[in-house]
């Protein structure tokens, strides 16, 4: 039976200045609109469970569908969803997966968001065409993505934002649910709904979530559709171009160089040298919950290589820095999903960065590749050419670690 309900659009990533979305159309995608589709995936989803003995008692499961925009706009059609959408539907309940545990190191119950991600179900979609248009990845939950639930390893909404900015090019995604997860016992607080919401704001997905209309009350919201095709998906939300932006906004030129240029080099190249500095040793894939192991691998590199020693610095210039680079640090991990990458021809004094897979940070940033990055050192120099581009222009060489 489907529920009376109506839909309440929450969150659409706005970061850095720029509003994003791999759907460019988002903005047609109001509640009334999308309803009657979630509508027949949530009854889709409730007799599927039913027919399934052993999920019965279970209330999470997931619907997933990959949809035209025509199709999601046609709220008219009343054909099943099996007919609809031959092919392109699936019903997936929380169930163990080896392979997921494997994965993410645990024993817990493996929840559907990574069993679809990371169990190659996505693949079922890979040769399907739906239109000439990017397709949608539609998909209905009981429950919100979790996010930091108690001895999970992973948090599903994150999962999805990773997924998400990856394949941006490839598909939009756009996530309904009921509810949030209650932990079972007083200790387990269950799903953090604010991180969870943050995660798909990160990650440019729009998601609705039912309401109760008992009261034949319009309880619809929107929150931030308009402008949604603005950028590049992933670009606002990667590390290093971040870490760049706010640094050129909030580090002085007295030290750097005589030219502009000169000195957007000089900071891509203390990003990068910084970034293969501590990614090097990192044996895990970007993630919060290695947040603040990350924050304290780059405050203590500039701890160590920010100094004093250019002449242009007053009483205060080596402290200073150091406070304004650790708040660019700080803001630049918590906004940020994914680490990003040189481009191909490998030139850190060069401020561009591209996401090219999810993978071990010591694999994407590995030690021998910062013997390259040393030599091109050489390439770029500082005002006083005895001081180190690594320090941003702040210690002598001779002292650099």
């Amino acid at each position: 039976m489907i529920m009376s309900v109506w839909f309440s659009l929450l969150v659409l990533a706005t970061l850095c200045g720029q509003t994003n979305s791999v759907l460019p159309q988002i903005s047609l995608y109001q509640p009334a609109v999308v309803k009657p589709l979630f509508d027949k995936m949530q009854e889709y989803g409730l007799n599927a469970k039913e027919q399934s003995k052993k999920d019965s008692g279970k209330k999470q499961y997931l619907v997933v569908l990959l949809a035209s925009h025509d199709e999601i706009m046609d709220s008219s059609n009343q054909e099943p969803l099996e007919t609809r959408f031959n092919g392109r539907l699936m019903w997936i309940p929380n169930k163990r997966d080896s392979y997921i545990e494997k994965l993410f190191d645990t024993e817990r119950t493996s929840h559907w968001e990574a069993r679809f991600i990371y169990s190659n179900m996505i693949n079922k979609f890979k040769d399907v065409k739906v239109s000439d248009k990017l397709p949608i990845v539609v998909m209905y939950s009981h429950y919100i993505p979790c996010a930091n639930v108690n001895g999970l390893g992973y948090s599903c909404a994150e999962e999805l934002a990773v997924f998400a900015t990856y394949n941006w090019k490839k598909f939009g995604l756009i996530v309904a649910f009921s509810e949030h997860f209650v932990g079972f016992t007083p200790e387990d607080t269950g799903t953090d709904v604010q991180s969870a919401n943050h995660f798909l704001q990160l990650g440019g997905i729009p998601s609705y979530r039912y309401q109760d209309d008992s009261n034949n009350e319009n309880l619809v919201q929107n929150n931030n559709v308009e402008n949604a095709d603005k950028s590049d998906r992933w670009q606002s939300v990667t590390f290093l171009p971040n870490f760049f932006n706010f640094l050129e906004d909030n580090v002085q030129d007295a030290c750097l160089s005589h030219t502009a240029e000169e000195r957007s080099k000089i900071i891509a190249y203390f990003a990068n040298y910084a970034a293969y500095s501590c990614f090097q040793n990192m044996s895990f894939c970007w993630r919060a919950k290695h947040a603040n192991e990350t924050k304290d691998c780059f405050n203590n590199y500039i701890e160590t290589n920010i100094g004093s020693d250019c002449k242009q610095c007053s009483k205060n210039c080596a402290e200073l820095k150091k406070q304004k680079i650790r708040k660019c640090v700080e803001t630049s991990v918590d906004n940020s999903l994914v680490p990003g990458q040189l481009e191909e021809d490998f030139n850190p004094l060069k401020s561009t960065w591209r996401a090219l897979n999810d993978n071990n940070l010591s694999r994407l940033f590995r030690k021998a590749n910062q013997r390259k990055i040393r030599e091109f050192g050489r390439m770029v120099s500082c005002k006083d050419k005895s001081l180190a581009p690594q320090s941003l222009c702040t210690k002598k060489l001779s002292i650099i670690v």
